[in-house]
């Protein structure tokens, strides 16, 4: 519940066009995602497919980004549950957003838990 707090109180700030970085941990059916958003601005990294970045923008309660690991890069899109914090969606190859499956995101730790 937490998790979904921090997250839902990110994206309000980012829809009012504040910035307030934050972090948070979560868990995906490709492996632990750590986000950081300041404002509209989101970035992370992931271990999967020999370690990746993720770099996006918060747009009301879509997140589109950009990929990139070891195996290449593309795009896709996360929708944010407001009541669970939950970001689902998909990730895709090159221009596409979809093509490569679903990738979707559960809130385990907030910015405090991360460590440095």
């Amino acid at each position: 519940m937490r998790a979904a707090l921090l997250l839902t109180v990110l994206v309000g700030l980012a829809d009012a066009g504040r910035s307030l970085p934050a972090a948070m941990v979560y868990d995906s059916n490709y492996g632990a995602v750590t986000l950081y958003a300041d404002g509209a601005h989101v970035h992370g990294t992931y271990p999967c497919c020999g370690s990746g970045t993720v770099d996006g923008t918060v747009t009301g309660a879509t997140i589109h980004y950009r990929w990139q690991s070891g195996s290449g890069n593309g795009g896709g899109v996360w929708t944010i549950d407001r009541t669970t914090g939950h970001l689902d969606g998909t990730w895709g190859w090159n221009g596409s957003e979809t093509d490569g499956g679903r990738w979707d995101l559960v809130p385990q730790k907030p910015s405090a838990q991360i460590a440095n």
